[in-house]
């Protein structure tokens, strides 16, 4: 979220939002925010956060597995932490122009550290960079393992939707 003071404010998508952390922060630093997430309990959790802090966001709960992205819809998408490849090509679709993607997740390195993490929750190396190879990528990292810290191994992505397409 570093990169935030750079992207075009607007409307954002947090993905697997979890208990609301980024979408708040999201919220706070002038995005309209839709926050989807599985659980009932995390979302009403997400919503008494930005409450409690005077903020806004649109909670949705919704399966990701089934889950449609209106095209050409917001300014910021986001993933933290969780594996929606069903969704790589309609998180694309669904930015504006000059939109951009802010996806970090677990790579297949964290089965160095973790064994029992489920592989099919790992990224594979630079399949973030193929899956949206259709926008402009301005960082990429992988990190390797640091230790034995779980969820060290990650890969992260910064990519906008270039003007005009």
């Amino acid at each position: 979220m570093e990169s935030l003071p750079r992207l075009k404010k607007g409307r954002a998508l947090d993905l697997a939002m979890g208990e609301g952390r980024n979408a708040l922060y999201l919220a706070q630093n002038g995005f309209q925010v839709d926050g989807v997430d599985l659980s009932e309990e995390a979302v009403r959790k997400a919503t008494a956060l930005a409450r409690s802090h005077r903020a806004t966001i649109h909670p949705i709960v919704a399966d990701l597995n089934h889950f449609s992205i209106r095209p050409k819809s917001y300014d910021l998408i986001c993933c933290f932490f969780f594996l929606a490849r069903p969704l790589f090509s309609a998180m694309a679709q669904g930015l504006r122009s000059g939109g951009a993607i802010v996806y970090q997740s677990v790579t297949t390195e964290e089965l160095k550290i973790n064994p029992n993490f489920p592989k099919e929750w790992c990224l594979d190396p630079n399949e973030l960079l193929h899956a949206f190879k259709s926008l402009r990528v301005l960082s990429y990292q992988e990190a390797p393992p640091q230790g034995t810290t779980s969820h060290s191994a990650v890969a992260s992505l910064l990519a906008v939707r270039p003007d005009g397409v």
